[in-house]
């Protein structure tokens, strides 16, 4: 009896920490904008990591390749901002879908 309520307390608490998760993945020539509003649904968790691709493999990255990024809502609120950044990440919730 004991055994068998453990299993289920298991079985609950893996159900429970199960969740779907969904990627979209774009790449952003330099001095362009990228709206993400429409993929994002409301109460999700929005994660992001961003970084240049080195168009010289094997070499280091010159210097002067850097981002300025900044994400904000279609509302206007500002979740990140980042100048001069070779790499970087983000994470915010919306609220509402497009947020």
């Amino acid at each position: 009896m004991k055994l068998q309520r453990s299993a289920h307390c298991f079985i609950a608490i893996i159900g429970l920490l199960s969740t779907i998760a969904h990627s979209i993945r774009f790449e952003i020539e330099s001095g362009h904008t990228k709206c993400i509003a429409e993929d994002i649904k409301s109460n999700s968790m929005t994660v992001g990591h961003y970084s240049i691709v080195n168009p010289n493999e094997g070499q280091p990255l010159p210097e002067s390749h850097r981002i300025t990024l900044r994400v904000t809502s279609a509302y206007g609120n500002s979740y990140h901002s980042s100048e001069n950044v070779q790499s970087g990440q983000f994470a915010f919730q919306a609220v509402e879908a497009g947020d």
